[in-house]
């Protein structure tokens, strides 16, 4: 049930002695094709507080997310250090077609810091990627040519998958393969 979610409104204004930045907060969505087991998708922190964080600093799962994974301890970042985190959901092949969220919370010390973060999955119909690859074939080809992209190293559905999670922007996507 909710309970978490009212712990998390009551403790709401009163922690802002850490603080956290997610750089890459845009970016935590993650299309994949019905039956796929596992997604793992990289979150990049920075500290932008003036409090180092506590040596007991996690993201945690609150009750209403749809997708769960276990905490992501986090280490005791200095003010205005990033590192990136890599957080993996598994057993993703049970859920059907759709869009999943996962709803985390940056406690340090006990204590619940900022804003939620939201990571969302979307599920699509196995047979329908056939039909996408068909329909983004030219941009498919467009961004192999312009980067020299051969086929056996990357397939179609891996192009456009990453074109998909860059909104097609050729450049963010090709570092994206390279990441």
């Amino acid at each position: 049930g909710g309970k978490d979610d009212s712990i998390f409104n009551d403790n709401y204004q009163k922690n802002s002695e850490y603080s956290f930045d997610c750089i890459n907060a845009m970016y935590l969505t993650s299309y994949i094709y019905q039956g796929t087991e596992e997604v793992k998708l990289e979150i990049i922190l920075k500290n932008n507080g003036n409090k180092t964080w506590d040596e007991n600093t996690k993201f945690k799962m609150l009750d209403s997310s749809d997708i769960t994974t276990n905490d992501i301890i986090l280490s005791p970042q200095k003010p205005s250090e990033q590192k990136s985190y890599l957080v993996t959901f598994k057993n993703l092949s049970k859920y059907l077609p759709g869009e999943y969220q996962a709803n985390l919370v940056f406690c340090s010390n006990g204590k619940i810091c900022g804003e939620k973060l939201k990571i969302k999955i979307k599920i699509k119909e196995f047979n329908s990627q056939k039909n996408e690859i068909k329909e983004n074939l030219d941009k498919i080809n467009e961004f192999r040519d312009m980067f020299n992209l051969n086929e056996d190293e990357y397939s179609n559905e891996k192009i456009l998958e990453v074109l998909q999670e860059n909104d097609f922007n050729y450049e963010n996507a090709f570092s994206a393969l390279f990441d």
